[in-house]
């Protein structure tokens, strides 16, 4: 599920499925198996709805699926900084937090200047590295924007806004860049609601603060006074993912339609991803992007291929991606052998270059530690990927 900026704005995906060959085929679900996990994990109860706790070595499953996850620490352990916190509150009559408990952080209304600190860049890990502050929020009357963020870090607000009567969560996403940083609940030193809409009833309530390295949030972890690590789930799967993920070389094929006109670009030359193959950083990465009016390029394809930080490949097909119109695209890479193609136009090959390493991570439609404006309509009628360098010929054949 992609999420956007607003509340309740949501792009869903179902049906993932990656296959060796040509052709696309039908559905066919893949098995996977809980083998263990060595530490206490929660997961939303299908039943109850709420935040759950599963013991060691206990599968967790929600809408029916198996959840698979990789090991994370909650980094916050403390309480709240700043003017603005009303403390730990009861919740109102009926209302239960994400867990089922009766309390949660009250936000005062008028000016607030919320954060928490003390976790060290430098201990968590290395400048330039993702973390991700998350936590829900819950309004009664009306949707308020709370806009968290990571003071003096690079960052991008996710979901931002409450909606009324629910408990969201709210995560946005910095980087970490060796010093301590400033983990800010809300937008700084302003009012999130005014005293007398308080005075009518609203009331803003936070509960599961979590900080984490990462891209993305994941599954709640409760802490109280020390960081926890969540060990990460051991399984097996049917398929193996050596039977059709090579690291070496592969081919990225995608067929979208955007349906928006070029510009507000933001003040980047980029208006957006169609996708991209990456570590999570701006070293290894393979992006298709969608140039914005105003940049000269007019609403071209520009693949994209860095490897260990330095560009291999960087090109533009002229007006390849027009708005409301299928456009095929397509990136192959392999040590010493790059190239791509879009609605047929094949590029020049480039034959020197390191393939990217770490590939671990697929961003459809906007790349969450750049700060490429995501497509706001379209659709993905394919997006494949082949275990080889398919040949130029095949580029061709794929976007033609």
């Amino acid at each position: 599920r992609f999420s956007a900026a607003a509340a309740g704005d949501f792009i869903y995906i179902w049906g993932a499925q990656l296959e060796e060959g040509d052709v696309l085929t039908d559905y066919t679900p893949s098995v996977e198996s809980f083998v263990s996990r060595a530490s206490s994990a929660t997961y939303v109860d299908d039943t109850t709805g709420l935040i759950t706790t599963a013991a060691v070595d206990e599968a967790r499953y929600e809408n029916g699926e198996l959840i698979l996850e990789e090991a994370r620490t909650n980094y916050c352990t403390g309480d709240f900084n700043g003017t603005g916190d009303g403390g730990e509150q009861n919740l109102p009559s009926g209302v239960t937090a994400p867990d089922g408990s009766t309390t949660a952080y009250l936000l005062n209304p008028g000016n607030l200047q919320m954060w928490f600190d003390g976790l060290n860049g430098a201990n968590l890990g290395s400048s330039g590295e993702k973390v991700v502050l998350s936590y829900y929020a819950y309004s009664v009357n009306n949707s308020v924007t709370l806009r968290p963020n990571l003071y003096s870090s690079p960052w991008i607000n996710v979901v931002e806004n409450t909606i009324p009567g629910q408990w969201v969560r709210i995560y946005a996403i910095g980087n970490l860049n060796g010093g301590n940083l400033q983990y800010r609940i809300h937008t700084y030193n302003q009012t999130i609601y005014t005293q007398a809409e308080y005075d009518a009833g609203e009331r803003v309530y936070l509960w599961g603060l979590q900080v984490e390295k990462g891209s993305y949030p994941t599954s709640y972890i409760p802490t109280s006074g020390s960081t926890v690590t969540r060990a990460a789930d051991v399984s097996t799967s049917a398929l193996g993912v050596d039977s059709w993920y090579n690291q070496d070389e592969g081919t990225i094929f995608c067929d979208v339609i955007t349906r928006c006109p070029l510009g507000g670009g933001g003040g980047s030359s980029n208006v957006g991803i169609s996708f991209a193959l990456s570590d999570g950083t701006n070293n290894n990465r393979i992006v298709g992007i969608r140039s914005a009016e105003g940049s000269g390029k007019g609403d071209d394809f520009q693949p994209l291929i860095a490897s260990s930080g330095s560009t291999v490949l960087n090109a533009s097909v002229t007006d390849a991606w027009p708005a409301n119109a299928p456009n095929k695209q397509v990136i192959a890479y392999k040590v010493n052998d790059f190239n791509y193609s879009a609605n047929g136009v094949v590029g020049s090959p480039v034959t020197t270059g390191s393939a990217p390493s770490g590939l671990n991570r697929l961003d459809i439609g906007q790349v969450s530690f750049q700060t490429y404006n995501r497509i706001k309509a379209g659709t993905f009628s394919r997006l494949a990927y082949f275990p080889v360098r398919k040949t130029d010929e095949e580029l061709q054949e794929l976007t033609s």
